[in-house]
Formats: C-alpha cells, structure tokens, sequence
C-alpha cells in the first residue's frame, strides 16, 4: 500500500481507494489488514512542493464504497491538519528561538555588564591617558589620568586641543600622524610632548585607532625612559671619546691574555 500511494503522490497526489481489501489487494497484504480489523481504507497524500509530505488515513471495519463527499472531506481535514501542525510547529520554533534570544541577550548583557565594570575600573585607576579625539583634535572624553598627569583641569582639558599643549617642534609630525588616523589608519608607537600647566613637557608615547569618526588613544609617559635613555647616550659618547683622546693604554682583554680592543695610545 505504501507503494501504491509513493506512485500515486508522484502522479499529482491521487488518494489510495480501497473498498474491499480481500478484492482489491493481494491475499498477504489483505490478510495483513484484516487482522488489525481492517476491511476498507482511503488513504490521502498531502503534496507541498512537488514532495509527499503527510498522509491522512480513515479506515472501516467493513468493505463500503467511499463517496465523493467523504473523499473531499479527507482531502479538507487532511489540509486543515496539516496546517496545524506547521502551526504548533511555528509556535514551537518560535518560543524556542524566543527563549534562546532571552538567554543569548541575558548573556550578552553579562558581558556587557562586567566588561563596562572593568573597563570603568581601568579608565579610572591606569596611570596611562586614555581619550577619545574628534577630527578638530579636541578630546570628546578622557580619564583621569590627564589631570594627574599634566596637571589641568576636566574643564580646562575640555576647552583645549591637542594642539594647545604640544610642543611647538612636534606639532608638524603630530599632524601628519593624526592624518593617517583620518584616513583610517592606526598609529602605534608615535612619540611627541605635551604640556603640562606648570610649563614642562612631558614625553608620551601613542597608540591611536580611529573609529566611528573619533580617534581612541592611549599614551604612556616615557619622559623617565626617554632621560634614560639620554643619558646613557651620554656617557657612551664621553667613554668613547676617553677611549680616543686618552694618552693611556686602555684595552679590551680576554682570559688568555689576548688584546681584543685597543685604543689609539696603543
């Protein structure tokens, strides 16, 4: 019977008719039916898309001859059925996308939640500046760090630009880098003075990210590494000119006693 109806689904979704299985079917698939007391069946596919997607049985006890009513009424019940089942199923798929996009949200507001936490915690307590420029280079927010820093107000900072407190020699190539950030590019590493309110400078190194039409910065002071750094250069050049000019010996030996460098005294 299940063959039957594949064959008749595929030729435009004809019900399977059976009036009297002893006459109609073979005597093993007759005898099967009787002995779940069976006598007559109809039998509608439900077609969706070219495809046999449902079936809606009825079956008697006794053969009878199926009318045409009764025909179009399994037709109607059969599509009536169907459509609710994809019904509950919606509803179904419904409230689980709707309880997976309540625990996605609650999740996501989690995260939110302790990020800003954390993010707060360290706009508020790193000593490094952290800001936020417009195109016009003036800081729509920064953290507190820029007061402890270089010693100006939250009102004085957001009445100046960047262009205000830098050195007069770094505002050349502090433009030419905030240009790059305009064209979308990030700036690592760039190094320029800013002044503080009592009129030193103070060195800080950059990393600049432009997004959403703002530049997101941090820089960190490195005036301390930056001093170090000058005067270790000072006294290589100092110990390189007494190696020069001294009229002593001075020489680089190794434990055998081998001269791997000598001075011009030599």
């Amino acid at each position: 019977a299940t063959v039957t109806m594949f064959n008749a689904a595929e030729d435009g979704g004809q019900p399977l008719i059976v009036a009297d299985n002893l006459q109609e079917l073979a005597p093993e698939e007759a005898a099967t039916f009787r002995n779940i007391g069976i006598a007559a069946t109809i039998c509608v596919p439900l077609i969706k898309e070219g495809r046999l997607t449902a079936l809606m049985a009825v079956h008697d006890r006794t053969p009878r001859v199926w009318t045409e009513e009764e025909l179009s009424l399994m037709h109607e019940v059969t599509e009536r059925s169907w459509a609710h089942i994809e019904r509950v199923n919606a509803v179904a798929d419904l409230k689980a996308s709707e309880t997976a996009l309540r625990k996605l949200n609650l999740d996501l507001e989690r995260q939110v939640r302790e990020r800003t936490l954390a993010r707060g915690r360290t706009w508020q307590i790193t000593p490094d500046l952290m800001g936020a420029l417009n195109p016009a280079g003036r800081l729509e927010a920064f953290n507190p760090a820029w007061s402890a820093l270089l010693g100006w107000s939250e009102a004085e900072l957001a009445d100046l630009s960047i262009w205000d407190m830098l050195h007069p020699d770094d505002v050349e190539r502090t433009q030419r880098s905030f240009a790059l950030t305009q064209a979308g590019q990030p700036v690592l590493h760039f190094q320029n003075r800013f002044r503080s309110k009592n009129g030193r400078y103070q060195w800080i190194s950059w990393v600049g990210v432009p997004e959403d039409g703002l530049v997101y910065c941090t820089g960190r002071d490195v005036t301390a590494e930056r001093a170090r750094d000058a005067e270790l250069a000072a006294r290589t050049a100092e110990r390189d000119q007494l190696w020069e000019l001294s009229p002593d010996l001075l020489a680089v030996v190794d434990y055998a006693g081998r001269l791997l460098r000598v001075n011009p005294s030599w």
